[in-house]
């Protein structure tokens, strides 16, 4: 699971996320605030793509801005990924 948040104040479920999923399944970003353990920067494809889950299998749950949404799903679909939904605002 990738999963990324602006800040500290802004990252609900994380207790449930990090108690449930096995350890290196779950890779936390924050955009806008550096915090022990966490990525702070936007998820990027290459964060995808080396993580070594298989593209066509796998599910990809993508929420945000229609330019970062619309980016993710092209490049999935240019790897054959057919499980892939979206949410913008």
């Amino acid at each position: 699971m990738f999963y990324s948040f602006k800040n500290k104040t802004e990252q609900p479920g994380m207790e449930v996320m990090t108690s449930t999923l096995p350890n290196g399944q779950l890779h936390l970003f924050s955009t806008r605030e550096q915090l022990v353990n966490i990525t702070n920067r936007r998820i990027e494809w290459n964060d995808i793509l080396e993580s070594g889950i298989d593209l066509q299998q796998s599910h990809f749950y993508i929420c945000g801005g229609e330019t970062f949404t619309k980016d993710f799903v092209k490049k999935l679909k240019a790897v054959d990924a057919e499980n892939v939904y979206t949410d913008e605002w």
